[in-house]
C-alpha cells in the first residue's frame, strides 16, 4: 500500500528535513506550501516529532494524481473521488491506475488529472525572498496610462449582451465592439473567421500598423458559455471571460506608449469554450517568421473575481501564474513585475490546463495563463451567475499592472 508524508515545505528549504532522512527520500511533489514524499522509509520519522509530518495511506491499487480544475466542475463531476488536499484550482487525489480521466481526457477543457511521479511540482505558493522588487521609472511611466475606467466601459459593454456563445450573432457584436475600439488606440484590426461545431467564429487581431513582426503577444477569449442551460440560454460571461478581454482594452490603451520600441499584439479569441479553438486556428496560420519573432505571450483568462473559501473567510489578493519549461522566463519576469508594483500573492505552476496558452506551448512558445488566486471558488462560471456585480475592478487592476509592466519592461531590452 503507498504512504504518503507531509512536511511544509519551507521545513525542506530551510534544511530542517537534512542528511540521513533526506538521502533515504525520493524527491518531494511539490503542491504549494507542502512538499510531499511518496513511500518515505519507516525510518524518516524515527527522532523527527519535533517536525508536522502527516502520513496518509492510499487505498489498496490507487495512485496518487493531481488534478487541474476550473472552478469547482471536476469536484461536481466527481464527488466520488477522495481529495487528500484541496487548493482549489489544484486537488491532490487519489484513483484507480484506470480511471477514465487518466486515459481519456474530457472534449471541452474544464479539468485534467494526471498521474504524480516524485519530483513532479503540481504548484507553488511564492514568498518574500522568492520575490525581488525592481521598479523602474520608465515602467511607471507605461503604468500611468493604464486606466480602470477603461477596463470597466469595456467590460460593461460585453456583458450587457446576454451571451457571447461563439457561433452566435451577440458573439459577432462583441467582436465588432472590440475591434471598434482596438481601431480607435490605432491599431491595425482584423476578424479572423473560422470553422468550428455549430458555425463559424472569429478572432480579433489587433498588431501596430507597419510591418514589424510581433515580439508580445496579450491575449484572452471573448466568448462565453452556459453548460447547464445550453446554447440559448444566458451567458453574461462577466469573470470567465469579459475580465481578461476588458483587460486586453485596457492593455492595449496602456501599451500604445512604447509601440515605437517593442511590436506588441493582441488577440480575441472564439472557440476557447468548445476546446481552444480560435487560438489553435490563429496558430496554424502564424507565418514561420511571426512565430520566431514572438518572444511572450501573455493569456488573461478570469482576472476580476475576490474569491473567498468555501467556510466564506477572505483570501489575499492573488495570481497564478500558469505555464511550462518553456515560459520559465516569463513566468519569473511577470514574478519580479508583481512584487515590483501590486501586493498581490504569487502563485506558479508549470503544468499548463485549460484555457489558450496551452496551444501556444504545445507549439514551443513561451505563453503563461494569468488567472485570479482562488479561481475554484468562483461557482458563477459557465452559467447565468457570472455577472458584473461579482467583479472586483482593484484585483483586475493589480493584475493589470503585473502584466502591462512586464511588457513594458521588455521593451528596453
Amino acid at each position: 500500500m503507498t504512504s504518503l508524508t507531509f512536511i511544509p515545505l519551507s521545513m525542506v528549504r530551510d534544511g530542517a528535513w537534512s542528511g540521513q532522512r533526506a538521502a533515504s527520500m525520493s524527491s518531494p511533489v511539490i503542491f504549494g506550501r507542502e512538499a510531499v514524499f511518496i513511500d518515505a522509509p519507516e525510518a524518516v520519522s524515527e527522532g523527527a516529532t519535533h517536525l508536522p509530518l502527516r502520513v496518509r495511506e492510499l487505498g489498496a491499487g490507487n495512485i496518487l494524481a493531481a488534478v487541474v480544475q476550473k472552478g469547482r466542475l471536476f469536484e461536481r463531476a466527481h464527488p466520488e473521488v477522495t481529495v487528500l488536499r484541496n487548493r482549489g484550482r489544484f486537488l491532490l487525489v487519489e484513483l484507480p491506475p484506470d480511471h477514465p480521466i487518466l486515459i481519456e481526457p474530457i472534449k471541452e477543457p474544464c479539468y485534467a488529472a494526471y498521474r504524480v511521479e516524485p519530483g513532479t511540482e503540481v504548484f507553488r505558493d511564492l514568498g518574500p525572498a522568492d520575490l525581488q522588487a525592481q521598479p523602474d521609472p520608465a515602467v511607471a511611466t507605461v503604468l500611468d496610462g493604464l486606466s480602470v475606467a477603461t477596463f470597466r466601459a469595456a467590460l460593461e459593454e460585453l456583458v450587457v449582451l446576454r451571451t457571447r456563445l461563439s457561433t452566435s450573432n451577440l458573439y459577432r457584436q462583441a467582436a465588432d465592439m472590440c475591434r471598434s475600439r482596438l481601431e480607435t488606440l490605432g491599431y491595425q484590426v482584423n476578424l479572423q473567421e473560422f470553422d468550428m461545431p455549430g458555425g463559424r467564429s472569429s478572432n480579433v487581431l489587433a498588431v501596430p500598423k507597419g510591418a514589424k513582426p510581433v515580439a508580445v503577444l496579450v491575449t484572452g477569449h471573448l466568448d462565453s458559455v452556459n453548460h447547464a442551460g445550453g446554447p440559448d440560454a444566458d451567458a453574461p460571461g462577466a469573470d470567465d471571460n469579459g475580465s481578461g478581454s476588458a483587460g486586453v482594452i485596457a492593455m492595449a490603451e496602456a501599451l500604445v506608449t512604447v509601440r515605437d520600441q517593442l511590436a506588441v499584439g493582441f488577440a480575441l479569441f472564439g472557440g476557447e469554450e468548445q476546446g481552444l479553438i480560435g487560438s489553435q486556428h490563429m496558430l496554424e496560420n502564424l507565418p514561420d517568421e511571426a512565430r520566431a519573432a514572438l518572444r511572450a505571450v501573455v493569456n488573461m483568462d478570469m482576472i476580476g473575481t475576490l474569491n473567498t473559501l468555501p467556510d466564506g473567510s477572505a483570501v489575499t489578493p492573488g495570481v497564478l501564474l500558469e505555464g511550462a519549461e518553456v515560459s520559465r522566463s516569463v513566468i519569473e519576469g511577470l514574478a519580479a513585475q508583481a512584487a515590483s508594483w501590486t501586493d498581490l500573492a504569487v502563485q506558479t505552476s508549470f503544468n499548463p490546463f485549460a484555457s489558450d496558452h496551452v496551444p501556444f506551448i504545445e507549439a514551443g512558445l513561451p505563453a503563461v495563463l494569468t488567472i485570479e488566486g482562488t479561481d475554484q471558488a468562483n461557482a458563477n462560471i459557465h452559467g447565468p451567475g457570472d455577472t458584473l456585480d461579482r467583479i472586483n475592478d482593484e484585483l483586475a487592476y493589480r493584475i493589470l499592472r503585473m502584466n502591462t509592466a512586464y511588457v513594458a519592461s521588455l521593451a528596453g531590452t
